[in-house]
């Protein structure tokens, strides 16, 4: 093999060394050093076999894939809410008995606003994600008062759907959304629209259990299923879905670049055989 040293020879010449916080004066192994990959790569050589993605034994068939990230403009509602988030989210910080006093106040915009309203750093930015997939991911006023809402979001996104379905016959489809909520309103905009029967439609989170979430899966393969409405982080990994499905669709997008990548690959993969559809649509204010 190449004289590389011992792990400690190896570690100072070849690494960064990383501070071990957990132990006294001890350093841990770091990144490669990029002045050393050169001489590294000439001493393994002899021993080592890369190959790229661009090697024709390493490329995997895959069918056609349009992407589609339309930008989708708040309606009036949703924009009076954005508009009063930040100020919400600022006085839970700063004067909270403004906000208790939202919440018992007789106008429902400001109970909403209440129950918006977080002190944490990220609750803004979260709160408006939120918002454009559909106000009662975070308002049970809102659930309450319009128990029928559907977001232009979550709408292009049962238009697109509809018409994939008259393209695609016999096609299924998964919908990805980080909060169950949020899936429950794409759920209900789809059966409510006509798209898919309240019987062939499951929603795929946590909250199922593993042998449940099993059963969905080959109920969408074998054909008992049409829709599936998932939680991006339960449906990342471990599921084959090309067998049927040629539709993905993101009504949030995941921090993780990676879960976005997975998610969709869950569809787009060896072994499908139809061009897939893929449509991730952004809220813009």
């Amino acid at each position: 093999g190449p004289a590389l040293g011992s792990v400690e020879d190896f570690r100072a010449r070849y690494t960064y060394p990383k501070e071990d916080f957990f132990g006294a004066d001890e350093y841990i192994t770091g990144p490669l050093r990029a002045d050393r990959l050169a001489e590294l790569w000439r001493l393994c050589a002899p021993v080592v076999f890369a190959r790229t993605g661009s090697d024709p034994d390493a490329l995997i068939p895959l069918p056609p894939r349009h992407d589609e990230t339309p930008e989708v403009d708040l309606d009036d509602v949703q924009r009076e809410i954005a508009k009063r988030v930040p100020e919400a989210c600022a006085l839970a910080l700063d004067a909270p008995h403004r906000i208790e006093s939202w919440a018992r106040s007789e106008d429902w915009r400001e109970r909403v606003l209440a129950e918006a309203a977080s002190p944490a750093p990220n609750a803004t930015g979260l709160r408006l994600e939120q918002l454009a997939v559909c106000p009662s991911i975070f308002s049970d006023t809102f659930r309450r008062q319009s128990p029928d809402y559907i977001s232009p979001k979550v709408g292009l996104i049962v238009e697109r759907l509809s018409a994939h379905f008259e393209q695609q016959a016999g096609s299924a489809a998964v919908i990805f959304c980080e909060w169950i909520l949020g899936l429950e309103a794409i759920q209900r905009a789809l059966v409510s629209r006509g798209v898919v029967k309240r019987d062939r439609i499951a929603i795929y989170c946590g909250q199922v259990s593993t042998r449940d979430r099993a059963q969905i899966i080959r109920d969408l393969n074998e054909g008992e299923l049409d829709v599936i409405v998932a939680q991006h982080r339960s449906l990342e990994t471990g599921a084959n879905l090309q067998t049927r499905c040629s539709f993905v669709a993101h009504a949030s997008t995941p921090w993780a670049p990676d879960t976005l990548v997975q998610t969709t690959g869950r569809v787009h993969r060896q072994g499908q055989r139809r061009e897939v559809f893929v449509i991730r649509p952004s809220g813009s204010t």
